[in-house]
């Protein structure tokens, strides 16, 4: 039983920023109106996400954590389908009583293992939220600031706009990688996972607690 087809962990591209990413500034709407749509910059969070250290450090953690959880459930699964062949193999032997009693205790375990499966995921979709989220509210901040400082009066995602002519625009997406990534180079995600996951890489033999 694999985690991927429930939790495609990333496979295609970190969510970070999945809306449209704007920054208006202060100013009152009739000084817009007066200079057109006012000072406009774009920024290509996809360029973004590829170049932040942060993402890349929580991708690798997620991986990791999800490659322990995957070996625990392909250990209790390999155990179940043990369990259930030795049953199969002597029901002849057992009587009524004790066969139901077994069959009865596998449909229980069995249907723990699927409670565990998916407190897995979810686990693991809490963590990633949780770490894309804080590397999110860090990018919003940066370039709220770089729109401050250059009196920007909008900032927009290139992948959220249908057309405009780039090349006549700021483009400030390598200033937020810098500002970013001297900002922040990796993340706890232990601490988005719940209580008694959280440790979870650190029961492997040989896995050690992610780091800040």
């Amino acid at each position: 039983m694999s985690l991927n087809h429930v939790y495609p962990l990333l496979q295609s591209g970190t969510k970070l920023l999945c809306s449209l990413v704007v920054f208006a500034s202060l100013c009152s709407s009739s000084a817009m109106a007066a200079d057109g749509m006012g000072k406009i910059a774009f920024v290509d969070m996809q360029g973004v996400e590829k170049k932040s250290m942060a993402v890349m450090d929580v991708v690798k953690k997620l991986q990791d954590k999800q490659r322990i959880m995957q070996e625990q459930l392909d250990a209790q699964s390999k155990d179940l389908q043990q369990k259930a062949e030795d049953l199969e193999k002597n029901k002849s032997f057992l009587s009524r009583q004790v066969l139901e009693a077994r069959t009865k205790e596998l449909q229980n375990r069995f249907a723990s293992f699927q409670r565990d499966t998916q407190m897995k995921n979810a686990t693991l979709q809490q963590a990633k939220e949780g770490a894309l989220g804080e590397i999110d509210g860090n990018v919003k901040e940066i370039i709220a600031n770089i729109a401050t400082k250059e009196k920007y009066d909008m900032v927009l995602a290139n992948q959220f706009t249908l057309f405009a002519n780039l090349e006549a625009y700021p483009d400030i997406t390598e200033a937020v990688v810098k500002i970013l990534n001297t900002k922040i180079k990796s993340i706890d995600i232990n601490k988005y996972f719940n209580q008694g996951e959280g440790s979870i890489g650190a029961k492997s033999s040989g896995a050690t607690k992610s780091s800040k």
